[in-house]
């Protein structure tokens, strides 16, 4: 009835309670430690970066998208610790810091920032209780953030891009430092995930192509218009097509 001897069956039974499911208990750890990291946002005056933030952020980040950066971080090491509470306010801060951006930026960045406000502010809007609904949001922020980037590569060199294959709507996001904190998933998943290689250079090569491309064609067109101004000017040269007069003599008859 027993396959193995009783006292090795009490051995087993006891392990089983003396190695609970790790899965579990990393999960509530990280969870303690993921949001021991996350200072609240005071109820007053501009909202204090996480500590991983400081650490993370390069120091050397002079570009016209510092601030903006600094505010979508915190939204981001926010949501990453299951905390909606303070992601108002960093959108905020994205949404105010575009304005001061737009007068610095590549012309190439500009419509990319009108859209990161814009989706900054619909973020700021959503329920700070709504966990799903913010990251959604915040989806939308991180995808203008990866075409602002794409458009401005002395800034992009600062910051890491990330991807979820578990997140629902834009999978991507930005982080400057290269340790992965999901703000998709948060602490159940934290770790989920990779980094995107090279994500920069392969859009400036695609607009390199196009531009190339673009290039091309207006060179065909332009010579093809040339080819046929030269035709039309060889036409009015000869009378239209008219064939040249034959030789006359001095009374007015054609030489036979």
């Amino acid at each position: 009835m027993y396959p193995f001897p009783k006292p090795l069956q009490a051995l087993a039974i006891s392990a089983t309670f003396l190695f609970p499911a790790c899965g579990k208990d990393e999960t509530k750890k990280e969870t303690k430690e993921t949001k021991s990291e996350v200072e609240k946002v005071p109820e007053s005056g501009e909202p204090s970066p996480p500590t991983k933030v400081i650490k993370g952020q390069p120091s050397d980040d002079k570009t016209f998208a510092a601030e903006m950066m600094r505010s979508y971080e915190l939204c981001r090491a926010l949501l990453a610790a299951d905390t909606g509470e303070g992601v108002a306010d960093c959108a905020n801060g994205i949404a105010v810091a575009s304005k001061s951006a737009q007068a610095e930026a590549p012309e190439a960045a500009g419509e990319h920032i009108a859209s990161l406000a814009k989706a900054a502010e619909a973020l700021a809007g959503t329920k700070p209780d709504d966990m799903g609904a913010l990251r959604l949001s915040f989806g939308g922020v991180s995808e203008a953030v990866v075409a602002m980037l794409r458009a401005a590569p002395d800034t992009a060199r600062h910051y890491h891009v990330f991807e979820c294959p578990m997140a629902k709507g834009y999978k991507r996001w930005v982080q400057p430092g290269a340790t992965l904190d999901n703000p998709y998933m948060g602490a159940k998943m934290l770790r989920c995930g990779s980094e995107v290689d090279d994500p920069f250079a392969g859009a400036a090569k695609e607009a390199e192509a196009k531009d190339s491309g673009e290039a091309k064609a207006k060179g065909k067109a332009k010579d093809k218009a040339k080819g046929a101004k030269k035709r039309i000017d060889a036409g009015v040269g000869k009378g239209a097509g008219m064939k040249p007069p034959r030789n006359l003599r001095s009374d007015g008859q054609s030489e036979q």
